[in-house]
C-alpha cells in the first residue's frame, strides 16, 4: 500500500497495518478498541473514547466517499451500498429517523427534520430521477436541527 505522502510524519507513531482482528466495544457503550495485525503479525490496539469514535467515524466516510473518486479520476463515481432493510421511527422533537441496513449487516441511521420529508417523498416518486444525472438536492433546510 502506497505511503500517504501529504500526512507530516513528525513525532508520530506509525504501524502499518495488513488486517484488523476485532473491534470491541465498552459494555457502556463508552469506548471502542480496534485490534490490528502489522507487517510481521504483532497485534496492536487503537482504543477511542465515544467522541474520538464518532470523529474517526466521519473522517472514514469522507475518505470513503474521495477513494474511488480519486482512483477513478471522476467526481461523479460514488460507493453504493445496497439496502437490505430500513427502518423509520419518531422523535420527540419534530424529527424522524431513518435507518438503513445493508445485505451484510452493516446500518447506518439518519436524523431528517419531519418538515423535510415530504421533499423526500415528494423526490421518490413524483420526479423523474433519470431526468437528473447530477441527482436532485433539497438543500432548503439542510443541515438545520
Amino acid at each position: 500500500m502506497p505511503t500517504v505522502a501529504a500526512i507530516e510524519e513528525t513525532h508520530l507513531v506509525s504501524i502499518r497495518t495488513e488486517s484488523l482482528t476485532g473491534c470491541d466495544v465498552a459494555a457502556d457503550g463508552s469506548a471502542c478498541r480496534l485490534r490490528f495485525l502489522d507487517a510481521e503479525g504483532v497485534e496492536h490496539s487503537l482504543e477511542l473514547p465515544k467522541g474520538c469514535l464518532q470523529q474517526l467515524i466521519q473522517a472514514i466516510a469522507m475518505n470513503t466517499r474521495e477513494a474511488p473518486r480519486n482512483l477513478h479520476r471522476d467526481r461523479a463515481v460514488e460507493l453504493v451500498h445496497v439496502v437490505r432493510c430500513w427502518r423509520v421511527r419518531s422523535t420527540t422533537n419534530q424529527r424522524v429517523i431513518f435507518s438503513f441496513t445493508t445485505p451484510d449487516g452493516c446500518s447506518l441511521s439518519f436524523d431528517i427534520a419531519s418538515a423535510d420529508l415530504g421533499d423526500l417523498a415528494e423526490a421518490a416518486v413524483e420526479y423523474e430521477v433519470e431526468a437528473y444525472p447530477e441527482g436532485l438536492r433539497f438543500p432548503r433546510r439542510l443541515g438545520n436541527r
